[in-house]
């Protein structure tokens, strides 16, 4: 069995990797897993300004659940490639690790 599925109760779960690449005006989330043959890409239309600003007013003015609705569009992408009790690792590469 290959080491990045999980079998467990007759029923296969996989282990997907997301990893955020941020550009200035746009973050790219490649997303893999062990059954693709090659990464799948999504584009996600939020500059890296944009996502600071988000950051930011995490701690300041979204209040309890408003960082939600504005950042669900960094996670949805990765719905359509999992199902449920999947386990996913997610990374990023600059500004996000540093929030």
């Amino acid at each position: 069995m290959n080491k990045f599925v999980v079998d467990t109760d007759n029923e296969t779960k996989y282990v997907t990797l997301g990893e955020y690449f941020i550009t200035d005006s746009a973050i790219f989330l490649f997303i893999m897993r062990s059954d693709f043959e090659e990464p799948q890409v999504e584009v996600i239309n939020l500059s890296a300004d944009r996502l600071l600003e988000y950051i930011g007013a995490y701690f300041n003015d979204f209040g309890e659940d408003g960082w939600q609705d504005e950042l669900a569009p960094l996670v949805t992408p990765l719905l359509s490639y999992t199902k449920e009790h999947d386990i996913i690792w997610i990374t990023a590469l600059s500004p996000l690790p540093r929030a």
